[in-house]
């Protein structure tokens, strides 16, 4: 508490990385009323079993989707309670490439983040079901109530 508190006259918005199903947006609001900031969610990703690598270690290690259809709709869900709280301003996917099934160095992460395989391959349920949903964030986010005195200035 006492960092966001320093960093806050310093900084536009504030960043947290999420790896849950959902994110919890109680969390993300606190921090908001507590800073006065808006908030970025700067990492979050889903795994998914049928990308045939371990998942085994990360930030969701041992919790995938069952295949990629179940990865996109994680995304969707996400992003739409995402978008609908006026103080969230901006999310980020953690990551473009998926890392390599004997582990990234240094951490040895296995995991399936990607939008595209290790050898470039795209999802493709997944980057059409993004397309989709990103297509929409801008109006459930102005359907939102700005109630923040960050936005009321």
């Amino acid at each position: 508490a006492r960092a966001l508190l320093a960093c806050a006259p310093y900084v536009d918005w504030i960043d947290q990385h999420m790896y849950s199903d959902l994110p919890d947006v109680g969390s993300l609001f606190e921090i908001h009323q507590f800073t006065g900031k808006p908030i970025v969610v700067g990492e979050f990703s889903f795994t998914a079993l049928d990308s045939n690598l371990p998942n085994t270690r990360g930030a969701r290690a041992n919790h995938p989707y069952v295949n990629q259809t179940a990865r996109a709709a994680a995304f969707t869900a996400f992003v739409e309670l995402l978008a609908s709280q006026n103080f969230v301003v901006g999310y980020h996917w953690w990551q473009w490439a998926d890392d390599p099934a004997t582990g990234r160095w240094p951490d040895g992460e296995d995991s399936n983040y990607g939008l595209v395989h290790i050898d470039d391959d795209e999802y493709d349920l997944l980057t059409a079901e993004m397309t989709k949903t990103n297509a929409m964030v801008q109006q459930i986010h102005a359907n939102s109530t700005f109630t923040s005195q960050f936005f009321d200035t």
